[in-house]
């Protein structure tokens, strides 16, 4: 699924975002990017943002 993502047409679009893992990551733009904006700075730092994400990552 993932390597997949990584070839389709999507993955030419991409941010560095801190909304996945608290800390700057470049990502292949999504909803979750859109709706938050890529850098989001009222999330909990690193590692604790994984947690708070979890609920999102079921649906995505």
């Amino acid at each position: 699924m993932h390597r997949a993502a990584l070839e389709s047409e999507g993955a030419r679009h991409t941010a560095l975002t801190n909304i996945f893992t608290g800390r700057p990551a470049r990502a292949i733009v999504n909803l979750a990017m859109k709706e938050l904006g890529p850098i989001h700075y009222g999330i909990p730092e690193f590692p604790l943002v994984a947690s708070a994400i979890t609920p999102l990552r079921t649906i995505m």
